[in-house]
């Protein structure tokens, strides 16, 4: 039977949110379908099989589902039954990192034979993206292994924490970081590369001597790979330090920051 969509005004009272990005808008009343969710504003009825698949392909842009167990709309996640489609997702989502990761890397190996010139693997950062992306969703697929309703909840939690962050705008404060990186990074050509990097650089040398400072002011150094890592931390660092809370994410944030990125890759 087709999908009927249902658009009402009646809502359906929820528990509080913990967090701002739980904060949910108006939640429809429900069909008379036994099995539904919440999407875009609409509620749609639907079986138990089609309400699996539509969590598999679809995941945190289902609002609530409701089922003769749980009539009243609630989180898909807090479904017992869907945690199945919910590790499944996750089991998808690190195949796709597994398979760029892979990809990438792959493309440095081919470059290296073709060029004769290992530096195009061990130099090229987008074998070093690559191999990242594909280590963090090794270790993502490894962790499904175990998937149980908490890793369900803190899924969700992570994707809709993404989704609100992205929606949210740049503070003031990331943009004088980007600005602190721009400016730097000029006055350290203007200087000259080496000129800079001895007077403020990481030298080891001078760190051992006492000048500890140097491990600041070495971030923000305008040599290319330096300047990219910079900005790719700038861009993608926003808001991505809940995955290093995220029990069901891989602990070092840089990782998973480089594994985020296969989303615009």
């Amino acid at each position: 039977m087709p999908e009927m969509p249902t658009d009402t005004s009646a809502n359906v009272s929820q528990p509080q949110p913990e967090h701002d990005w739980e904060m949910t808008e108006a939640v429809p009343e429900t069909t008379p379908w036994d099995y539904g969710y919440v999407i875009n504003g609409f509620s749609i009825g639907c079986t138990k099989e089609e309400l699996i698949k539509a969590v598999i392909k679809r995941g945190s842009e289902l609002k609530f589902v409701w089922t003769p167990e749980a009539p009243e709309p609630v989180r898909p996640e807090r479904i017992v039954f869907l945690t199945a489609a919910f590790k499944k997702r996750a089991s998808n989502g690190a195949l796709q990192s597994i398979a760029l990761g892979a990809a990438l890397v792959a493309f440095g190996i081919v470059l290296a034979f073709a060029f004769n010139d290992w530096n195009y693997l061990y130099r090229n950062f987008l074998v070093v993206i690559g191999a990242a992306v594909l280590v963090e969703g090794t270790w993502r697929l490894y962790r499904t292994r175990t998937f149980a309703l908490e890793d369900a909840l803190s899924e969700a939690s992570g994707a809709r924490f993404d989704n609100w962050s992205e929606a949210k705008s740049i503070g003031g404060y990331t943009f004088g970081l980007g600005a602190c990186l721009v400016v730097v990074g000029v006055a350290q050509m203007l200087a000259g590369i080496e000129e800079s990097i001895a007077a403020a650089g990481l030298v080891k040398p001078s760190v051992w001597q006492g000048q500890v400072w140097r491990l600041a002011t070495a971030s923000f150094d305008a040599r290319k790979l330096h300047a990219l890592l910079d900005e790719l931390s700038w861009a993608t660092g926003s808001g991505k330090n809940y995955r290093a809370n995220n029990p069901s994410g891989f602990c070092p944030s840089g990782l998973s920051n480089l594994g985020d990125m296969r989303k615009s890759v």
